[in-house]
């Protein structure tokens, strides 16, 4: 344990390792909050499409389905009759205090159709998968685990950190002289490669927390504990 102890020491203080590890947070937390943000309709219309989400969230049932078909089927009719009341108004049948007065109610319907088109598309793609899928905000957990890109500062960060452990005395030729000794081989051996390997999950780790609290503090994650197949980018998935 000595010799592993004085190697942390050498790697953290001595080899610009804390400094590192800094500068990997910084720039991880940089790249999370200049992150774009998408527009999917769950955001744009977010108050209406939480609205039919409240009522409908969790597992699918028949009494959720047919609570969903009746809205659709009552907002299609709104805007037909809205149509019809405008042609009205068009062909001269009815004025325009009529057109103000009766148009109000059809509105008032209307109001949260761009929301429920977003809740009404989720039960669809439920339909495929009723047993597997559940009604939830998904848009959180898309972004974080939906995100196939290389994490270029994680590379760069287990790179800088790791490649002085092994090469700094092979630079000055302390190499030769420690690969003599017990203690110098059991160093290279195992205190070297246990404390790379401890420093590259260290930093996933680190990496995989921020995500997981920026996230859930930006878009939020909610329903942790429902089936991963809710969110349709793993819909195939027999996780």
């Amino acid at each position: 344990m000595r010799l592993f102890y004085f190697e942390v020491r050498k790697m953290l203080l001595h080899q610009w390792g804390l400094i590192i590890l800094l500068l990997y947070l910084l720039l991880q937390i940089s790249i999370l909050l200049g992150s774009t943000i998408d527009n999917p309709d769950s955001v744009l219309y977010q108050e209406e499409y939480f609205y039919y989400l409240r009522q409908v969230s969790g597992p699918y049932t028949e009494d959720k389905a047919t609570l969903l078909e009746n809205e659709a089927q009552k907002i299609t009719k709104a805007k037909t009759d809205l149509d019809a009341l405008y042609q009205k108004y068009y062909s001269g049948a009815i004025t325009e205090a009529e057109l103000q007065t009766r148009r109000k109610d059809y509105e008032d319907i209307l109001r949260n159709e761009n929301g429920f088109n977003v809740i009404y598309d989720q039960y669809l793609y439920i339909c495929e998968g009723k047993g597997e899928r559940c009604f939830l905000d998904t848009y959180g957990w898309a972004r974080l685990l939906g995100n196939k890109m290389l994490d270029i500062p994680l590379v760069l960060a287990v790179l800088l950190l790791a490649t002085p452990v092994f090469c700094r005395e092979y630079a000055c030729k302390m190499d030769a002289l420690a690969l003599t000794t017990f203690n110098g081989r059991k160093s290279y051996i195992w205190h070297k490669t246990i404390l790379v390997s401890l420093t590259a999950m260290a930093l996933c780790i680190m990496g995989a927390v921020l995500r997981c609290v920026f996230y859930a503090w930006r878009y939020g994650l909610p329903n942790g504990k429902y089936t991963i197949q809710s969110v349709e980018l793993f819909g195939s998935s027999t996780k």
